[in-house]
This record gives structure tokens, sequence and C-alpha cells, in this order.
């Protein structure tokens, strides 16, 4: 089963966060926002900064496309996929959606997806 942390930074985090983690069920996934209790000892979120945990069997199509989409409609913000050895693919707001197979692809041959960021900037 895939799982990913997705983080949203400079978004009503509240708002933003139950918003996908709805989609994200409604389509299959599981997925748990990480609320400020639960970060790490030393971290603490921000207002700005909301984080989801999103697990499923054959995810990241379904959470690339579905955050596409929120940036699109925001008409703000870009998705930047980071690997564990720090290299990062950038999907810009408004890529058509039949490119994102490509960036699918891409993400897939990082050597594993740490995190998914939804920047409003």
């Amino acid at each position: 089963m895939d799982s990913y942390r997705v983080v949203f930074e400079g978004f009503e985090s509240a708002g933003v966060s139950e918003e996908i983690r709805s989609k994200l069920s409604a389509k299959g996934l599981r997925a748990v926002i990480q609320s400020d209790s639960e970060a790490p000892e030393g971290f603490k979120l921000s207002p700005e900064v909301a984080s989801i945990i999103v697990s499923g069997i054959g995810a990241l199509p379904v959470v690339l496309s579905s955050l596409l989409l929120f940036a699109s409609n925001r008409k703000t913000g870009r998705i930047v996929i980071v690997g564990q050895t720090g290299r990062k693919i950038e999907i810009p707001k408004d890529t058509p959606p039949q490119l994102l197979p490509e960036y699918i692809e891409a993400a897939k041959q990082l050597d594993e997806v740490r995190q998914i960021t939804v920047s409003s900037r």
C-alpha cells in the first residue's frame, strides 16, 4: 500500500486540509489530517501549514490529479514532489490533465516519494 505525506503551505490550513481529505476519502483513499499535537517533539505546524497522510493502493495518481485540480481551481500555487534524497519535481498549476501521466512516471523514478507539497506561492 502506498503512503504519502501531503503538506499545504500558505493556505487556510483547516479548511483546505478538510476539503482535500474528504475528496481523497471519497476516492477510496485513507486520508488523515495530522494535527499540531501529533507533530514530532520540537516541530510545530504554523497556522498556514497543514499536513495530511494519504494511503491506499495506487494512491499517487489519485493524489496528484486531485491536487492539480485543487491548485488550478484556486488559480494559485504549485505542487512539488520531493524524494527521499531531496530530488524534486514541480508540477505547475496550469498543467493540462493529459500531461499528468508524465509527471506521475517521473515521480515513480524518484528514489521514493517522501512528501508532496502544495504551496500557495
